[in-house]
């Protein structure tokens, strides 16, 4: 499995000094991340912005070459930004599109430039709700988020868990990512799943060295006997 450590966590410490999220992200790249996850968030979906698409070419000119897993909890009309900036992936929320057919739009635009189009699934959210979606052909991922959105540090709902398996029955290879509360104490449950990656925010960034935390959690061992391409 692979690991994503979010820069949400540095932001709320931070209180979004361009600076010190250009630093993570730097020490996330040397520690051996796998991507960097990027949390867009606005007005109506959250009560707070956080950064804009502009963090990216930031990111560039510091020599951050990783993959970028961004998340929009914003309207629609953020992604022509989000998506000017070429990320690996780019996840939205079928609730903010307005209906499925505008989400099925946005998945069609985002796939035709080139960048993996992903669903949002909030922790409230059934995946039945969104079944039609991930059959979608443009649907490349989903975020599973196992915590409320818009704010970090928060504990994982470990009945959550359960919707990989509801996902994976409707569609078996859909790369699965699991998004909020995942830390040492929880990320060999959130393996043994079989999801494709784990977002980390406070477990990365916040007590010790991001290298170190990374190298930690990466080597926690599934929970389940099942491939090792999906232990960390």
């Amino acid at each position: 499995m692979q690991l994503y450590p979010s820069l949400l966590a540095v932001w709320d410490a931070i209180g979004g000094e361009p600076a010190a999220l250009v630093a993570a992200a730097v020490a996330a790249q040397a520690g051996g991340a796998d991507a960097l996850h990027l949390d867009f968030m606005a007005p109506p979906f959250t009560s707070r912005t956080t950064f804009g698409a502009d963090l990216v070419p930031r990111l560039r000119h510091a020599g951050v070459t990783l993959p970028l897993d961004c998340h929009l909890m914003t309207g629609p009309a953020w992604v022509p930004a989000v998506l000017a900036e070429r990320p690996a992936s780019l996840v939205f929320h079928p609730k903010m599109a307005g209906d499925s057919k505008n989400m099925a739009e946005i998945l069609a635009t985002v796939a035709a430039a080139g960048v993996r189009a992903g669903v949002a699934l909030d922790h409230d959210e059934p995946v039945a709700a969104v079944a039609d979606l991930l059959r979608h052909p443009a649907c490349g991922q989903v975020t599973l988020l196992t915590v409320t959105a818009g704010a970090g540090g928060q504990a994982l709902r470990p009945e959550l868990l359960a919707k990989v398996a509801e996902i994976h029955a409707i569609h078996p290879v859909l790369p699965v990512v699991v998004d909020g509360g995942v830390n040492a104490a929880t990320i060999a449950a959130v393996a043994g799943t079989g999801a494709h990656a784990a977002v980390a925010g406070s477990a990365v960034f916040g007590a010790g060295m991001p290298a170190d935390n990374i190298k930690r959690l990466k080597n926690i061992k599934c929970t389940k006997n099942i491939s090792e391409k999906f232990c960390p």
